[in-house]
This record gives structure tokens, sequence and C-alpha cells, in this order.
């Protein structure tokens, strides 16, 4: 399970995997960290969202 601490902007700034060592050497931690890490760097790679056309 992943749980994370939020900063005062509400995105995680720290997140844990029960059961998951610090270098990630089970195959299947290391992927859903990947995942994990993807989707929010997805966010903010993309921008701000804007309402209606620009």
């Amino acid at each position: 399970m992943l749980s994370g601490s939020s900063t005062r902007h509400g995105t995680p700034s720290r997140s844990s995997i029960d059961g998951a060592d610090h270098l990630l050497t089970d195959r299947a931690d290391a992927r859903y960290v990947a995942i994990m890490l993807a989707a929010r760097a997805d966010r903010y790679a993309r921008g701000p969202v804007r309402a209606g056309p620009t």
C-alpha cells in the first residue's frame, strides 16, 4: 500500500510502500513506484489546466 504525507499544496512529498526495501529490488515494487512517479510527473509536465480556449 502506498502512503504519503502531503505538503500544504496537497501534493504528496514522500511516499512509502509497505514491505519494500530502499533499493526497490522487488520488480513488482519497482514497477509500482515507476507508475506512480510517472502519473505524478505527468500532471506537472503538462502544465496548468486552463478552462476554455486560449
